[in-house]
């Protein structure tokens, strides 16, 4: 009997061997441009800043104070140790970096085709190779794949699949060897997703970590109002604590892509969420201020408000060009329109002082509309 099952169960591994091949084959495929990418965004302040401050194994698991961008509440163990192991193998070339989220993603398709096999049965072996492949190609897992950054969430994934898969092989033959597993997988889960012991987090409330926020696209021009698209939903902003501005960049960005994309509702809010997450954060509330002045959406704007926020700004910052053009806006909103073409000259002055003659056409423009007595509203 047991060389019977020995035969069965030979026969369906080699059954398995074909989708297996063709799911990480498709995986590495969609995704084998990517090595060829250089460094951006986050990647640059997580090498330059971060990675240096891990100089041990131990300060991996234990991580120092003060690590620049890297706040308290970011704990992600295993992300650091690929980032070293990269670095050690790449001397600093992106290569490494760009292979190993792809690895683990063709990896993750690879398991989540064994998990799928295991649920639907030995005879779903075309079912299974299906979803593992839709899993494979799938665009919402390019950050994590293509972007260097992106691998705490491949980590986690292949974490908790593994744990699933020892689970079901538990349930079949109990044994320690299956429940270690198992742990190690879900082990795997909360070093790469960033969860830690009561303790070690305090009894702040759980914040978006400062190292994981996606702050990509996003350049803080000197006009308001003009940053690039990314993406993202966001609830009610008067649930968060200030700590530290911890978060406050993810905010910015979340806020810049909806702003940029027309959900308003939702940049007002990410804004705000922003300025709570890191107070002193000027950019914020020069952003906000411009935004509740000229929003395309007559029941967002808020001159008074927009008022409120540019002001103080500009009274501690005078040559501040983009607190000047987003108090003039708010200016404008108000019915003030001769303090507003004031506020903007004063604003176009100290581009010409700074050597910032590509700002000028744009505060012109709005100089020109203030002028016509007309608030100054967006191109949608």
């Amino acid at each position: 009997m047991r060389g019977g099952s020995r035969g069965a169960s030979s026969r369906s591994a080699s059954g398995v061997v074909g989708p297996l091949l063709l799911v990480l084959a498709v995986a590495l495929a969609t995704f084998i441009r990517a090595l060829g990418n250089g460094f951006v965004w986050d990647d640059k302040v997580i090498l330059s800043k971060q990675l240096s401050a891990f100089p041990t194994l131990a300060q991996v698991f234990f991580p120092p104070a003060n690590i620049p961008q890297y706040s308290p509440f970011y704990y992600r163990p295993m992300v650091v140790l690929t980032y070293l192991v990269d670095g050690t193998l790449g001397g600093g070339s992106p290569l490494p970096f760009h292979a190993t989220p792809i690895l683990l993603h063709a990896l993750a398709a690879c398991l989540a085709l064994l998990l799928f096999l295991r649920l639907l049965g030995p005879n779903a072996t075309a079912a299974a190779t299906v979803g593992a492949l839709a899993f494979a190609v799938h665009p919402a897992h390019t950050e994590v794949a293509a972007w260097m950054a992106g691998r705490g969430d491949a980590i986690a994934t292949v974490g908790v699949l593994v744990a699933l898969l020892a689970w079901g092989r538990w349930l079949e033959t109990p044994g320690w060897g299956w429940l270690a597993a198992g742990a190690g997988g879900l082990d795997a889960d909360h070093a790469a997703r960033g969860l830690q012991p009561r303790e070690r987090r305090g009894d702040a409330r759980d914040q978006p970590a400062a190292a994981d926020r996606h702050d990509h696209r996003v350049e803080r021009r000197h006009v308001v109002g003009e940053l690039e698209p990314d993406a993202g939903q966001l609830d009610q902003p008067d649930e968060l604590e200030p700590v530290d501005g911890a978060g406050g960049e993810l905010f910015r960005a979340l806020a810049s892509a909806s702003q940029n994309s027309g959900h308003y509702r939702e940049a007002v809010d990410a804004w705000r969420r922003a300025r709570v997450l890191d107070p002193g954060d000027l950019d914020a509330g020069r952003q906000l201020a411009f935004l509740l002045a000229t929003c395309p959406d007559a029941s967002l704007r808020d001159g008074a408000e927009a008022l409120a926020l540019a002001q103080p700004i500009t009274l501690a910052r005078p040559d501040d060009i983009a607190a000047l053009d987003a108090l003039a806006a708010a200016q404008a909103e108000l019915g003030r329109f001769d303090a507003a073409v004031a506020t903007i000259r004063r604003a176009l002055e100290a581009a010409e002082r700074q050597d910032k003659a590509a700002l000028a056409p744009s505060l012109r423009q709005r100089a020109a509309t203030y002028a016509g007595r007309r608030p100054y509203r967006p191109a949608r």
